[in-house]
């Protein structure tokens, strides 16, 4: 091969990888279609607060803990499943199309689908596409993702849910007392799959090999001129 050929073939296979290391992409999706991924927080706080920023803004920085698999690093913006008094949870983290778990499991084909009592797979993995840890979660909501009276985040007892089912205890569980460390949901903003094709991380490896074939390649052109 020649170095002209092999560099070309190197920037194909980088620009490709590059532009699809921007965020996770199920592979049952193609170029053009909009999904939305949701994740357990792999980290853990109480739920005091009745601001719900305060819940998004924790949301955001988990997901931030795996920044070029969220997306975060392209500026991507996770909200959380919950509610409190003021904020119901379908509101907050608005579902507008197809929702898949960080394995690329789908949970839902759109907002009526999301809160209709059950979702079509357990959410189940955190933001590095591991089981979760901890399955109960925060969501001071009910079945329909509003907030549950009483129930809320901020309050006493706020509503939890179970992360390892998609029956309806995914979001409507138990309760608990606020002060505890639990999980929270993280939904993310629309996304849009690329239309480069997708390379798998081995191109990476890759895209290494043929940057040291060109350097020796240059190296033994470089030998013969001086000879």
């Amino acid at each position: 091969m020649t170095s002209n050929r092999l560099y070309t073939l190197l920037i194909f296979c980088l620009s490709t990888v590059s532009a699809q290391a921007a965020f996770y992409v199920p592979p049952s999706l193609s170029a053009g279609d909009t999904y939305q991924l949701v994740f357990v927080s792999s980290g853990t706080r109480d739920s005091t607060s009745s601001n719900i920023a305060d819940y998004n803004a924790f949301v955001q920085s988990q997901a931030s803990l795996n920044a070029t698999f969220t997306g975060t690093n392209v500026g991507v913006q996770y909200t959380a499943i919950s509610s409190t008094q003021l904020v119901d949870a379908r509101a907050n983290a608005l579902v507008s199309t197809k929702v898949f778990n960080m394995n690329g499991e789908k949970i839902a084909d759109d907002f009526t689908d999301m809160w209709d009592g059950t979702l079509d797979n357990p959410i189940l993995y955190d933001q590095f596409a591991n089981l979760a840890s901890l399955p109960d979660m925060w969501t001071g909501s009910n079945s329909a993702g509003f907030y549950a009276t009483g129930l809320g985040l901020g309050e006493a007892t706020p509503r939890t849910g179970l992360a390892i089912t998609a029956s309806s205890n995914w979001i409507d569980d138990g309760v608990i007392g606020n002060s505890t460390s639990l999980a929270f949901y993280g939904l993310s903003q629309v996304l849009t799959v690329s239309s480069a094709v997708p390379v798998p991380a081995a191109a990476y490896l890759f895209g290494s090999a043929l940057l040291g074939l060109a350097g020796i390649k240059r190296k033994n052109n470089s030998n013969k001129l001086k000879y």
